[in-house]
């Protein structure tokens, strides 16, 4: 009976865990795309085009952060710890992309069957005139990602759950890593 509580703990530890990423993962990319939708949104109306599609936002923002957990389980873009830092993210933040865009790809191809067409029309419509605006999101989404794959490094350089601790809890509570308590080095500071 103990086993099987202690096997349940871990199994709902794990899901809450998991829960908790997808969602701040999910938040994370719904603020990014709620603030291109705005700058899309005051273009179009500057030529007279209504453009609010908010609720596709969060459906995009939640599926990419599955697509995300997806390729960190997969350890997708996982470098060799013996490269600095800086190539790291890179490397991670350039896999995950193209990741990303082949799952978008595959997505494109089961919506485009879905509704009747076979998968090289829908290919087909991607390569056209949406070339460009594919182009572009990529960019974007490039953008989108070095932020989060540095804060992950960091965490990861730092110990799990330091980053969260150091944003969110008060200099007096967090743990003394830097020159005081709390306090971030400064130039000229050592570690």
């Amino acid at each position: 009976m103990a086993e099987y509580i202690a096997r349940w703990t871990r199994w709902r530890r794990i899901a809450v865990d998991e829960f908790l990423q997808l969602w701040s993962i999910t938040a994370y990319l719904y603020v990014c795309f709620i603030a291109l939708i705005f700058f899309k949104a005051a273009i179009l109306r500057g030529h007279g085009i209504s453009f609010t599609p908010w609720g596709l936002a969060i459906v995009k923002a939640l599926m990419l952060a599955k697509f995300i957990m997806i390729g960190n389980a997969m350890r997708v873009g996982r470098g060799s710890r013996s490269w600095p830092m800086i190539w790291l993210i890179a490397y991670q933040t350039i896999a995950c992309l193209v990741f990303l865009f082949l799952m978008n790809l595959a997505e494109e191809v089961i919506v485009g069957m879905i509704h009747g067409r076979p998968a090289a029309m829908s290919l087909g419509e991607l390569a056209g005139p949406r070339l460009a605006e594919m182009m572009a999101s990529c960019f974007l989404m490039l953008l989108i990602l070095v932020p989060y794959f540095t804060l992950r490094r960091f965490d990861e350089y730092l110990g799990e759950g330091e980053i969260t601790r150091i944003l969110f809890l008060r200099p007096s509570a967090a743990p003394a890593t830097g020159p005081r308590a709390g306090e971030m080095p400064g130039p000229g500071t050592q570690r």
